[in-house]
């Protein structure tokens, strides 16, 4: 009977130990949106700061802190191919540079070949539509950065530039018509929670029965021999 006894507290003990133990991820996410106004400069430059909560230590042990962050760039590029004769092949090149909240991301570049109308396009007519979604993910290895009161501010940019490749002997000239920027941040805490009172009422109740009942035990079987 004793063994039986002890058995059993042992399993509410693991039990009570498991729930103890339970990890929680609780997740945090901003976003920004910024519109660029016509400009015949052939460069347009965001500049935004996303706000993400720290993790509050009263709500337990944290464990990791991974992020995924997306910046999307949608352009509307034009050119003047003013005086050039019709139907000579150019290029049309949109580059995007992105600086994350923990680094530069890979530059990316779209390009699209076309020929030249023969006439005087404006710029502020637009012309073509670029679109390029730039994204990373990972996991942080500086908690205590992340612990604490408080909102944790990123500051973040992005580039679009707008160029022509060819014709030889010619010139095109390229400008922005309209730039929109949607940046988006996404940061995941997970983490052990601080037990409730009654939970850790409950495991040291446990705890405590199952030493005193251990000890009982021993105490029979030395008895007996």
């Amino acid at each position: 009977m004793p063994s039986f006894t002890l058995v059993s507290f042992n399993c509410l003990l693991s039990f009570a130990l498991s729930a103890s133990a339970e990890t929680l991820t609780t997740t945090y996410s901003d976003k920004i949106t910024s519109e660029g106004v016509f400009s015949e400069s052939s460069e347009q430059t965001d500049s935004f700061v996303l706000s993400i909560p720290r993790f509050n230590p009263s709500t337990g042990r944290l464990l990791s802190v991974t992020y995924a962050y997306s910046d999307l760039q949608e352009t509307l590029a034009g050119w003047n191919d003013e005086e050039v004769p019709p139907g000579l092949p150019f290029t049309v090149t949109v580059t995007s540079r992105v600086l994350g909240p923990f680094g530069a991301l890979p530059e990316q570049t779209l390009s699209t070949n076309l020929d030249t109308t023969g006439y005087f396009h404006m710029i502020s007519l637009g012309g073509l539509n670029f679109r390029n979604d730039l994204s990373i993910a990972g996991t942080l290895h500086d908690l205590i950065e992340f612990t604490g009161q408080g909102d944790i501010l990123f500051s973040l940019g992005s580039t679009v530039d707008i160029g022509t490749i060819g014709p030889p002997g010619f010139l095109v000239v390229s400008g922005i018509n309209q730039d929109i920027d949607s940046a988006s941040l996404t940061i995941t805490y997970k983490y052990v929670p601080t037990p409730e009172p009654r939970t850790a009422w409950f495991v040291g109740a446990v705890l405590g029965a199952t030493f005193l009942i251990a000890g009982r035990s021993k105490m029979r079987t030395h008895r007996s021999s």
